[in-house]
């Protein structure tokens, strides 16, 4: 038996260990949170915002013939310019505000039917590039582009007629619900809203996580298991770009979104969905690893004939929503 003076000594040490730790910890946070107030650390948010700033503008030279050339990137273009189409008597003319804009496909679409467009992107050289095609196509005149941060625009309250936001954009912000609150700011009450994001329930998520379990298991690597399991809790997984020419690789986290908890967080700031596109459905058969870095003839046209059964899903409500991404349309309520 343990005498009660060793007990009590064993407890206090128990304690003094306790004590210990957690000053350690409380010491840790303020020296970090030092150094990030001192500029001497970057705050994680501004890291990645950094992160894909770069990786957009190290591809911005290539972003648009790789986007022609590569089958499945060219399909998902078309999808956007045909839901664009589609809701196009929805949308304002006087000004449509495009978000994540890139080399300004969608802009110019717009301003080539009269639109005037303001095109925003984190990447400066996107921004440059989208600028010269607009004078290429002369409808500069009907365009504006702003360099700057989706979670902090450099814009007025309701400044925005419409709003439009394809290629992924939304998954590509961690801070989320406040860049749903600045969309909703800046877009008029009344106004339009046509945004696209990942979608964490479709074919490609059973992919990356069958591919995630399935190296787990055989290479005993449980590194891969837990990115799974992240992946459920969180929908974050990393994305990786390689570039043609050079072979460099470059990666970023990125975010895919439950069609519910997107809706909720819209409806939080007065914005109610009316529609859904679901862009990948049939394509998604084969993994988008696969697709996204494959240039194959076979492949064209393997794209075209699923490509027009993907067409046809879209048209049914049940299987709309199992697209690798989604489109949800919808007006902004008055909140008053």
């Amino acid at each position: 038996m343990f005498s009660k003076s060793a007990i009590k000594n064993s407890c206090l040490l128990f304690v003094a260990g306790k004590v210990v730790i957690n000053i350690h910890t409380i010491l840790k946070v303020v020296v970090v949170t030092y150094h990030v107030m001192a500029g001497m650390v970057e705050p994680v948010s501004l890291h990645y915002k950094r992160s894909v700033a770069a990786l957009y503008d190290a591809w911005a030279g290539s972003y648009d013939a790789e986007s022609s050339s590569v089958p499945y990137y060219r399909y998902s273009d078309e999808r956007y310019l045909e839901t664009l189409a589609r809701y196009l008597n929805k949308l304002r003319t006087e000004c449509v505000l495009d978000v994540g804009c890139g080399t300004g496909a969608q802009t110019l679409f717009l301003a080539k039917k009269g639109f005037r467009v303001v095109g925003i992107d984190l990447s400066a050289k996107s921004i440059e590039l989208a600028k010269a095609r607009a004078t290429l196509y002369r409808v500069d005149s009907r365009v504006d582009f702003i360099v700057c941060d989706l979670t902090n625009l450099p814009l007025r309250d309701e400044v925005a007629l419409s709003l439009i936001s394809l290629g992924s954009v939304m998954s590509h912000v961690m801070e989320h619900d406040k860049s749903i609150a600045e969309l909703s700011r800046v877009l008029q009450s009344n106004g339009y809203f046509i945004i696209e994001f990942d979608n964490k329930w479709s074919l490609d998520t059973l992919y990356f996580v069958a591919e995630s379990f399935l190296k787990g298991f055989i290479l005993m690597n449980s590194v891969t298991i837990k990115e799974a399991e992240s992946y459920f809790r969180t929908g974050i997984k990393e994305w990786v770009h390689v570039d043609r020419t050079s072979g460099t690789r470059r990666s970023v986290p990125i975010r895919s979104f439950s069609i519910k908890k997107v809706e909720t967080e819209l409806a939080k700031y007065h914005m109610l969905p009316n529609g859904i596109v679901g862009i990948n459905m049939a394509t998604s058969v084969l993994p988008a690893t696969m697709m996204q870095n494959s240039r194959l003839n076979n492949l064209v046209t393997f794209i075209k004939f699923v490509g027009k059964i993907d067409r046809l899903l879209c048209m049914s409500s049940i299987v709309n929503v199992y697209g690798a991404s989604a489109i949800i349309a919808g007006t902004k309520l008055n909140p008053s």
